[in-house]
């Protein structure tokens, strides 16, 4: 048996629908029986989780992101940009507090900005890929732990291959053979991150993984398992 985890920093945007298409490759290569794929955040584990004034400023940088990508005025439904003008979102008018007050804002309204940017990532990563007939079905927000049964894992960038391999070290368990998604077919970059960005992105995200992630199943297969 073959398992394939794929791993991002949140475990809600990029390795969730990496999961979603290898699944859907597995299943259609006839694989299902030999191949296992699974997906995780290396953001999530514990060794990565900032604290103090420094979680919440990793909080508001992502804030202004989404403010200046107009996340928090879209209308999340159907991805428009433009929002009937009798509707005004309170999520773009906290997210404007929060920034204006920085570290003195209230630790409740950043984090319910922060889970609105969250939300909105689930919603867009769903809409990207029933576009295209694929339904994001599995268990997300878990933290990359270190474990026995994994052959590859594959993270989406270069940062979560250093998280990754730090999960690793000093565990019982053996590392397996950890590398950028890119760099394992022979890809240049990383995995485009479309956070706190609208659904074009997730769309050109998704378009991208379609190409890469069969061929990070055909050479696990290829070299795995002969």
């Amino acid at each position: 048996m073959l398992h394939i985890e794929y791993v991002c920093t949140g475990n809600n945007g990029r390795s969730p629908m990496v999961e979603t298409i290898a699944k859907a490759y597995v299943s259609e290569s006839g694989l299902q029986d030999i191949v296992v794929v699974s997906s995780s955040g290396s953001g999530l584990n514990a060794l990565f989780q900032p604290s103090g004034d420094a979680a919440k400023m990793e909080k508001l940088s992502f804030i202004s992101l989404g403010l200046h990508n107009r996340v928090y005025g879209s209308n999340v439904v159907n991805s428009s940009d433009v929002v009937n003008p009798a509707i005004r979102s309170p999520y773009k008018t906290m997210a404007t507090s929060v920034l204006d007050k920085g570290l003195a804002a209230n630790d409740d309204d950043v984090q319910i900005c922060l889970d609105f940017l969250i939300w909105a990532e689930g919603i867009f990563r769903n809409m990207a890929l029933a576009n295209i007939g694929l339904m994001a079905n599995g268990t997300y927000h878990t933290p990359t732990e270190p474990r026995g049964d994994v052959n590859v894992v594959l993270p989406m960038a270069h940062s979560n291959v250093v998280q990754v391999r730090a999960i690793y070290e000093g565990s019982r368990f053996a590392p397996p053979h950890i590398e950028a998604l890119n760099q394992y077919v022979q890809m240049e970059g990383d995995v485009p991150n479309p956070f706190c960005q609208l659904l074009p992105a997730y769309e050109q995200c998704r378009d991208y993984l379609m190409v890469a992630v069969p061929k990070t199943i055909d050479r696990a297969v290829r070299e795995i398992l002969g």
